[in-house]
């Protein structure tokens, strides 16, 4: 649904800090490190996703399955920020928001680890809870940008790196047509961020000590973080008037029934 013709090649300079670096869409050849980097992050940095007990190779599965090179790269959405000298800093995952992607798409993960089914569990809650408050008519027609997931590398963290990389994020997708940012931020600097720099709404959050599962557990306890549901309104358009979201909704969940 994403064309390339805006968008790809429109660089910005930013200077964090006292570091320099340009923002940039991603390369086909920085795909696989993007991964490997997303998926060392899960292991250190994700509250949650490092209480999983699962695998490097494991974590590197959800990545590819969560932004697929089709998907995140080959369209000229993500994004990657480099230094002066083209070193690469600091990586952000976007592509088309899917309202049609299943849960069961993540069954092997979810089998393997409660922490993994859980935190999938509550994440579809809270977008089932916050739906009628949110820019139902552009998720359902292609029109909203998500972003699954970025990272930093350690030596740059404090620089401004993943503060250039959200605010370039919402250029970019209005450069690219969408209406709206969808973001689940676990980690409050990165929640931060899209909140106060980049406009976000809160349109739902849930702590990982209190969430109970369909099943009766607790499965996020003990990595004491929440998870909330961010939406960047970036432009409003008659579809997402409040009287056509029923009639979005019911094609969400009809399609989804199909699909």
């Amino acid at each position: 649904p994403c064309s390339t013709e805006t968008g790809g090649t429109l660089s910005v300079l930013v200077k964090p800090a006292d570091t320099s670096m340009v923002i940039e869409p991603m390369r086909s050849d920085e795909y696989e490190r993007c991964i490997d980097l997303a998926s060392a992050a899960f292991n250190t940095n994700n509250p949650i996703m490092k209480r999983a007990g699962l695998s490097v190779e494991d974590y590197r599965a959800y990545a590819l399955l969560s932004c697929s090179k089709v998907k995140s790269v080959d369209t000229g959405l993500s994004l990657v920020a480099r230094s002066a000298d083209g070193e690469l800093l600091a990586f952000l995952f976007l592509k088309t928001f899917d309202p049609y992607q299943k849960t069961s798409d993540f069954k092997e993960m979810m089998r393997k680890s409660r922490t993994t089914a859980g935190l999938i569990e509550l994440v579809s809650g809270l977008y089932d809870n916050a739906i009628m408050s949110m820019r139902i008519g552009s998720m359902a027609t292609g029109k909203a940008l998500h972003c699954p997931m970025g990272g930093t590398l350690p030596s740059v963290n404090g620089k401004g790196a993943g503060k250039a990389l959200r605010m370039r994020a919402c250029e970019v997708a209005l450069e690219r047509g969408f209406n709206t940012l969808l973001v689940e931020p676990a980690h409050g600097a990165t929640r931060h961020i899209w909140t106060k720099y980049c406009g976000g709404i809160v349109r739902g959050e849930a702590s990982s000590e209190t969430f109970a599962s369909k099943a009766g557990d607790f499965p996020l306890k003990g990595s004491e973080s929440s998870v909330s549901v961010v939406e960047v309104v970036l432009r409003k358009v008659h579809r997402d008037a409040a009287v056509y979201r029923p009639f979005y909704l019911a094609k969400i969940v009809v399609l989804s029934a199909v699909m």
